[in-house]
């Protein structure tokens, strides 16, 4: 039971589902004013988004860390069955799916000896019944800025939680601006390489096929995005990170705190061109980009990173990650004078 106090009024409400609530005492019960009815509804409001449960799974002999509703889609895509491991802090031991509140798609009957409360959607005094509200740009805003989950102190171990970069919330803004970065300044130097060696060849060749090629905005973005793949892939491969990855806080390793591997990375890499960048056909990448934003807010992760169980960290934000920032887009346009200037 959830309790919230307002005023000299004790009110008793059922928890929400895949939260702990905190231990309470036996007392009796008030019917509820409307004052309490709003304090119930920022509590609701409050637990949302700073009392989001943290699930542990065992897979392939390692623990991997997902949110309430990373766990349940996982069940959903068949990664995970009723027979896998489970924990969560409170649990005494690991215990399987099936046992777990994770399967329970609705709470509980509520004790009658709780107080019956009012619907969320009662209807009016009219006999209307009052419309739900829609997601809106409150929610939105609220779900991109929740605060990063902190890991219980009797947590299993897991490699990547411990070197510092422990943000494990979505940050969407970070990653576009961190794969617009590495684009643009590699495949900037990309052609820049390209056209000077080409150039210096064969210069009728470089008339021919590069100038007309690196003119074409549509077709250069195609190729500049498939020839940095392999490119991308080494780094991520052996590092988890690239150039704009580093400079925006952003890591991508396997759940037991390695690097991908080269393969891996660059399977990665072709899913993101495919389901995210659609090609960088423009309409098609407009709606795979808006898909993949979606699904990144609502699970946490991409597709391509859910699907393969990639753990993304990110480096926690602070004085020291801004100055990054400000790094970042001075290179970028230092980049792009001294291409000028040398051309």
């Amino acid at each position: 039971m959830s309790v919230e106090h307002c005023g000299q009024i004790t009110v008793g409400c059922p928890p929400r589902p895949g939260f702990r609530s905190p231990q309470t005492r036996t007392e009796p019960q008030v019917a509820c004013c409307p004052a309490a009815i709003a304090c119930i509804n920022r509590v609701d409001a409050m637990s949302a988004l700073h009392m989001e449960q943290y699930w542990y799974a065992q897979e392939n002999g390692a623990s991997i860390g997902a949110t309430r509703m990373q766990a349940q889609a996982w069940f959903a895509e068949g990664r995970i069955h009723a027979d896998t491991l489970m924990w969560t802090a409170g649990m005494a031991g690991w215990e399987p799916y099936a046992r777990c509140s994770l399967s329970q798609a609705t709470p509980p009957p509520i004790p009658d000896s709780a107080v019956s409360l009012v619907a969320l959607h009662a209807g009016q005094a009219d006999g209307s019944t009052a419309a739900a509200r829609n997601f809106d740009a409150t929610d939105f805003l609220a779900t991109i800025s929740r605060p990063q989950l902190a890991l219980p102190a009797d947590a299993p171990v897991l490699h990547v939680y411990a070197d510092g970069w422990q943000d494990i919330r979505a940050h969407p803004w970070r990653r576009c601006f961190a794969r617009s970065f590495d684009t643009f300044t590699l495949g900037l130097l990309l052609w820049f390489s390209i056209g000077s060696v080409v150039g210096t060849i064969s210069p009728p060749l470089y008339s021919a096929l590069v100038a007309p090629v690196s003119s074409k905005a549509l077709l250069s973005g195609i190729l500049t995005s498939v020839l940095l793949m392999p490119v991308l892939a080494i780094w991520i491969g052996l590092c988890g990170t690239t150039p704009g990855k580093w400079l925006f806080g952003i890591r991508v390793l396997r759940a037991d705190g390695y690097a991908l591997g080269f393969a891996d990375a660059l399977r990665r890499e072709g899913r993101v061109f495919v389901f995210g960048m659609g090609l960088c056909v423009p309409l098609i990448s407009m709606m795979t980009q808006l898909f993949a934003l979606v699904k990144l807010i609502n699970a946490g992760k991409t597709s391509w990173d859910l699907r393969a169980g990639w753990v993304v960290t990110h480096r926690p934000t602070g004085r020291w990650q801004i100055i990054l920032y400000v790094v970042a887009g001075i290179s970028a346009m230092a980049l792009v004078a001294l291409v000028r200037w040398m051309r």
